[in-house]
């Protein structure tokens, strides 16, 4: 079955969708749907006086399909420690979507706001515009940041994508913002755009792929070979690198790897090496 909600945009609240999971609305009605209570700012109230409810068959046995259409930018916790289903978003999605989700598919046609799989387990996350800042990362002073699963985004990521990091593969279509992998200490990181300066700070373990240029690279890491791959945790992207590892602050283990051929002003370190692996 699937629910089909239409955002009526009847009030100008922050709203919070966290009880709108597939398996919490697993054989409710459309009817029933419509009276789950949501926060809006500080009130509860129920869903159908903000979006107009319907249901849909879509085949017996099969997991529930929630999707959800209009511009959600005000609305938080989409998918909110979801375990299995689906669910689409046919416009923009607020900030906390996906928030510490285990299983699942959540797709968005627009943009996405700031700590969109924050503390994910396991499940994915496909992105079809942009996210906001500390994609995949963790709150301030949590420590916790994705340990599992997939989070793929055609558009470009803000600032602090994939910090604190443990697990799992971030995969960006196009450019990142400054502090990339920030404390990361697993997993994989894949931008196939540019990307802004200090990626990688006080990482202690996990792999970071750059296909366009780079500013520079925090000196706090080691230039340690060229490479012919980049050979992520879960994936090999071929191409030929520099691999730097550090963060040497942390006696860390982590690994970046730069495409050679967009960051010539890398080109001076190459005497000092000798070999490609």
């Amino acid at each position: 079955m699937e629910i089909v909600l239409n955002y009526r945009n009847t009030m100008n609240l922050p709203l919070d969708l966290s009880p709108l999971t597939p398996e919490a609305l697993d054989g409710m009605s459309a009817e029933d749907v419509g009276k789950v209570k949501v926060y809006a700012g500080k009130r509860m109230f129920e869903l159908s006086r903000f979006f107009k409810v319907e249901e849909r068959s879509s085949g017996e046995d099969q997991p529930l399909k929630l999707t959800i259409m209009g511009d959600l930018r005000n609305a938080r916790r989409i998918g909110f420690r979801m375990k299995t289903g689906e669910i689409r978003v046919e416009g923009n999605g607020g900030i906390y979507l996906g928030e510490g989700m285990k299983g699942g598919v959540i797709t968005v046609e627009g943009d996405v706001d700031s700590w969109a799989g924050s503390g994910m387990r396991g499940g994915s996350i496909a992105i079809n515009g942009s996210a906001g800042d500390f994609l995949g990362a963790s709150y301030r002073g949590a420590g916790e940041g994705m340990s599992g699963g997939v989070i793929q985004v055609k558009g470009s990521v803000g600032c602090e994508g994939g910090g604190w990091m443990k697990g799992g593969l971030i995969h960006v279509k196009g450019s990142a913002g400054p502090f990339l992998g920030v404390h990361m200490q697993g997993g994989s990181i894949l931008v196939e755009g540019d990307c802004a300066s200090r990626m990688g700070a006080e990482m202690t373990g996990g792999r970071i792929a750059i296909l366009g240029a780079v500013p520079n690279i925090l000196p706090s890491f080691t230039l340690d070979s060229l490479r012919t791959h980049a050979d992520l945790v879960t994936m090999k992207v071929e191409g030929a690198f520099y691999m730097f590892t550090g963060d040497n602050n942390e006696q860390g283990q982590g690994r970046i790897y730069v495409a050679k051929d967009k960051n010539p002003h890398f080109t001076w370190f190459e005497k000092y090496l000798g070999r490609w692996e």
